[in-house]
């Protein structure tokens, strides 16, 4: 800002009286060396100083400045103006004396001008140094309680420059008490009329002073006591503001004076504050508290408060409120003399710790729990052994989290994690051995072995955890340690592997080998590798041995599953007019078809799911992409198979077999095609394996074609065919939603299947004949589109709505017509299941067809059109349905004793009243049937019946109201719905006006009519709603 406006000021009240104050005066009382300049040289120098300033030497000249001048024989020396300039530029008043200089230029300035001048400069952004030089100019000249007015009714930030200001009066008031007898009483008037104003901004500034003052102390013991009092009760009303803002500032802040004047609070201070239900007021009392911690006096009265914060804080809904009471217990374990378990207990801790899923605070907890041992001590296992067992007292995940997160946390060293691992895999061999002489194995329910897995799992979990800085190990004493453990741990598991290769016990087993080097795995892998071939492993047992033989070497999984998807589909057929098959004595057990078939789907099941298995094929793309190449190819026999049941032949493998097989071939394409991008293969090798994708596509239409036969059959086989298709269209939809997802089919086009007449079309992989080639999208939307029919099975409606959401998305365009089509068709499917009394799930239908709406009203085929026939058949449909109820009795939907209808409340109050726009289009829809439509001009129909269906729009149009049900709230005017009910109204009164006055059953009608319309709009539980709203 330019000089010559900063002394265009109004100096109106230049005349302003100095204030005299003994306290100012002995503030400005110094000793200065004298100085014999004349008025010229004063002058002289006063100009110099103004032309040095940001140069070397200006201070020095302003501290001639100060020696020089004097206060009696120089006033009226210097011009206003340049006084004006002095007090706004910064470097003049950044030294103690250029102060005290502009301080003598204050009584001739004026206390108003010399405020709107720092107005100016805080406005025009000064720095905080700046501001604290004025805020020592405005103590020396007594213009302080001013600038606290400035503070509390400033708006942000400029409020935050005048605090700095007030740091001096906060600073000086220490070294001199007289300061609080003086400019005390003024704060104190200032709080009083700002502590209760309604403006919350100028409240919180009011309550930033106050802390920044505190305390105010007289010297006179009444008056001391007084203050005092005033001002706790300041610290009570700001603790139980109804602004959470203040709560938080004033929990924060006073717990920061509790520790410099802890002695002067009321003990329970914190007790309802724990419990306030704003997230930051609870924050800030853990927060604060750690202020206190350092504060030898108040031990006494902490620990009282904390016994009663820090259980409920460890288990707060919050886990920022969480997270600081456990770091305030971490910090209590350092305490000399508060006991940490005197406050909170260590099952309390690990039971928090146990189903804690937020890694920062189960941290702070693992820090509070954690035991200091040395391992060189002969007490060590012992304390390894008792702790462990603590934990495991508790909760078997507490001990695992434990041990998960020790070891990052630097609380453990290499040496002392290797000692922990030793002393624990010891300890679960010792339990584990057999009982005495009997060599009876321990089952799964014993609690030895369930006490075994326990160390055996937090030892693998620990190991897990050092395995990153294992080799960068250079300690030699640990590389011993570390081979030693290895060794050890190979011995169990190899001692204990065939004994329990059916128990429990072999996750864990596997588990604390995974991190073992390659080279020490290759006798274990090849032990795994002959426990796969024996018959009666589960899926999961399959997955635990494969992954340790993956974890050495994936080759010897590949050829395993090329070896055993070496079958027929005639092998997995049944067929009692075949001759049973010679058995091979010298053939594994494991040789019938049936079994090697299982095997093979269960380890590719592995390959897929496992990451490892993943992130090594991708990085070894080109060794792997011929055996998955392979896999797809073996994996044809699934869908003669499945053919074969479909005709009803009886299979030799269960169903969900066979769609884990049908789902594996269908995802084997993505991780070709992530390997083919990773070997640089992907343009040139991915067409064939779409165009296989759209040839599974044209066998499942014929078996869809062989399927819908069955549909709606009463005996046994129709059931279970129409249950084994519906689960293998799931599968299908679930698979091809993943893979449309995941990749853009439309670049590549194939050749459309033969024609039913029996000619193959002419079209090739070059043809230019556009109408000859189809994409994988557009046959799975014609897939889609093929089911919507009123005869569909209900379990079919949720798959095809998600399968069309994932087709409304902008990459597949061009088959948005198709996806129109079902979005228009989808209300007359759902009618039907209803009608055919068909369960459909509450919660999932809802939420599909919502995801449905909103993915397809972004696309440009979410017309007028498709809405209106949306809403015009759920309508239409919904009053139908309102008008068989209501002929027995009508009633007010918004009574108490009124069921919705199940359909209305999926349709209505579950989707289309949550969607913009749509409750006011169903209003003015139920307006223009009223009015306009034959909805009431069937000759055909007698006075009550009309009168029926008048009852039955008004309450579907009250039913469509969104401001009298609990659901997501639009902004729909209450007029739409009130001009409805005036129609209807209406239309009433014409209707009564034509019947006699003895027709009881129009008279009945006609009154069931008006208390449905006169009642006032107002829900029983609206009233409790909007309460709940406004708190």
């Amino acid at each position: 800002m330019p000089l010559s406006d900063i002394t265009n000021v109004d100096s109106s009240d230049s005349d302003d009286p100095v204030p005299t104050n003994p306290i100012k005066n002995l503030i400005l009382k110094e000793t200065r060396p004298k100085s014999n300049l004349s008025d010229d040289d004063m002058l002289e120098l006063f100009q110099k100083t103004f032309q040095m300033v940001g140069k070397k030497g200006h201070k020095s000249l302003v501290r001639q400045l100060w020696a020089g001048y004097d206060v009696v024989e120089h006033v009226g020396l210097f011009h206003k103006r340049d006084m004006q300039k002095a007090l706004y530029d910064p470097a003049f008043i950044s030294c103690p004396e250029g102060i005290k200089l502009v301080a003598r230029f204050v009584p001739q300035i004026g206390v108003r001008q010399t405020l709107n001048l720092i107005r100016r400069a805080i406005l025009n952004k000064a720095t905080e140094a700046h501001c604290r030089n004025y805020g020592q100019l405005a103590l020396t000249n007594y213009f302080m309680s001013e600038v606290a007015d400035e503070a509390v009714r400033c708006p942000e930030p400029f409020c935050k420059r005048y605090y700095d200001m007030l740091v001096a009066f906060s600073n000086e008031k220490a070294s001199k008490p007289e300061l609080d007898m003086t400019f005390g009483a003024q704060v104190m008037f200032i709080l009083d009329n700002n502590m209760s104003v309604p403006n919350n901004v100028v409240r919180l500034n009011a309550e930033r002073l106050f802390f920044l003052v505190f305390p105010l102390i007289h010297q006179d013991e009444e008056e001391r006591q007084y203050s005092l009092s005033k001002q706790f009760e300041y610290v009570k009303k700001m603790l139980l503001d109804d602004c959470y803002i203040l709560r938080a500032e004033a929990v924060r802040q006073t717990l920061k004076l509790l520790a410099d004047f802890w002695n002067l609070f009321p003990p329970n201070i914190v007790d309802d504050l724990v419990k306030d239900r704003c997230i930051p007021v609870r924050l800030a009392i853990y927060e604060g508290m750690q202020f206190l911690i350092v504060v030898p006096g108040c031990a006494n009265a902490l620990e009282v408060a904390l016994k009663v914060i820090c259980p409920r804080g460890i288990n707060d809904s919050n886990a920022k409120v969480r997270k600081a009471a456990a770091a305030l217990l971490a910090i209590i374990r350092k305490h000399r003399f508060i006991k940490l378990t005197d406050v909170v207990t260590k099952p309390e801790m690990m039971a928090r710790l146990a189903i804690e899923q937020d890694d920062e605070v189960a941290k702070e907890l693992v820090r509070a729990l954690y035991i200091t041992c040395d391992p060189e001590k002969e007490t060590f296992d012992v304390v390894v052994y008792k702790y462990v067992q603590t934990l495991a007292n508790v909760s078997r995940m507490a001990a695992l989290n434990y041990f998960r997160l020790v070891y990052d946390l630097k609380l453990l060293n290499m040496e002392t994690a290797v000692g922990y691992i030793s002393r624990m895999t010891k300890f679960a061999y010792r339990i584990i051995r057999k009982n005495g002489k009997t060599g009876e194995l321990l089952t799964d329910e014993d609690p030895k072995l369930i006490s075994a897995k326990l160390f055996l799992d937090c030892a693998a979990v620990l190991s897990h955890s050092i395995r990153k800085d294992l080799s960068e190990v250079t300690d030699p004493k640990i590389k011993v340690a570390t081979a030693s453990l290895i060794s050890m741990q190979s011995k169990l598991v190899n001692n204990l592997l065939e004994e329990y290769k059916n128990s429990s016990l072999v996750g864990t087993l596997t588990m604390l080998v995974s991190w073992f080097p390659r080279k020490h795995l290759q006798d274990l892998a090849m032990e795994c590798l002959e426990i796969l071939d024996e018959p009666d492993l589960t899926a999961d047992h399959v997955s635990i041995y494969a992954e340790v033989v993956a974890n050495f070497d994936i080759g010897l999984l590949f050829k395993k599953i090329k070896k055993d998807l070496a079958i027929s589909p005639d092998d997995l057929t049944f067929n009692k007019l075949s001759p049973v098959p010679k058995r091979n004595k010298k053939a594994d057990k494991d040789s019938t078809p049936v079994q090697k078939f299982t095997r093979s789907v269960n380890l590719l099941k592995f390959v897929l799911r496992d990451f490892t298995s993943n992130s090594y094929i991708t990085s070894n793309s080109s060794d792997c992409l011929s055996h998955l190449e392979e896999f797809y190819e073996k994996l044809e026999i699934v869908k003669s198979v499945i053919a074969s049941r479909i005709l009803g032949k009886e299979l030799l493998v269960p169903d969900k077999l066979l769609f884990v097989a049908f789902e594996i071939r269908q995802l084997l394409p993505a991780l070709i095609f992530k390997c083919q991008a990773e070997a640089k293969q992907y343009c040139a090798k991915k067409e064939p394996f779409v165009e296989n994708m759209c040839a599974d596509l044209d066998w499942y239409n014929k078996m869809t074609g062989i399927a819908r036969t069955q549909f709606g059959g009463d005996d046994d086989v129709c059931i279970d065919i129409t249950d084994f298709f519906i689960s293998l269209t799931k599968t299908l939809f679930h698979v091809s939603e993943v893979m449309l997802s995941a990749y853009n089919f439309n670049e590549i086009l194939v050749p459309k299947p033969e024609k039913e007449d029996g000619n193959s079309s002419t079209a090739s992989m070059d043809s230019t004949n556009e109408e000859d080639l189809i994409s994988y999208p557009e046959k799975i939307s014609i897939i889609i589109l093929s089911f919507c029919q009123k005869f569909s099975p209900s379990d079919l409606l949720i798959p095809v709505i998600r399968m069309a959401t994932v087709l409304s998305e902008f990459e597949y365009r061009e088959h948005h017509h198709n996806v129109k089509k079902v979005m228009t068709y989808w209300p007359k499917w759902f009618t039907a299941c209803f009608e055919r009394g068909e369960v459909l799930d509450e919660k999932e239908t809802p939420e599909a067809l919502r995801a449905f709406w909103k993915a397809f009203s972004r696309t440009e085929c979410f017309d007028s059109d498709a809405q209106h026939c949306v809403i015009n058949y759920i309508v239409i449909t919904l009053i139908k349905t309102l008008i068989d109820v209501a002929e027995e009795e009508m009633t007010d939907p918004r009574g108490q004793d009124y069921q919705i209808p199940k359909n209305i409340s999926w349709l209505i109050h579950k989707f289309l009243i949550r969607e913009k726009d749509v409750p006011q289009k169903i209003h003015k829809l139920i307006g223009t049937l009223v009015v306009g439509n034959d909805y009431l001009h069937d000759e055909g129909l007698s006075l009550d019946m009309l009168l029926v269906r008048l009852g039955a729009a008004a309450q579907m149009a009250i039913l469509c109201d969104p401001k009298l049900f609990p659901v997501k709230k639009r902004e729909t005017p209450s007029e739409t719905v009130q001009d409805v009910l005036n129609i209807i109204d209406e239309e009433t009164q014409k209707i009564a006006e034509k019947a006699a006055d003895d027709d009881e059953e129009v008279n009945r009608r006609v009154q069931e009519v008006n208390e449905i319309l006169r009642k006032p709009q107002k829900m029983p539980f609206a009233e409790e709603e909007e309460e709940r709203g406004n708190s």
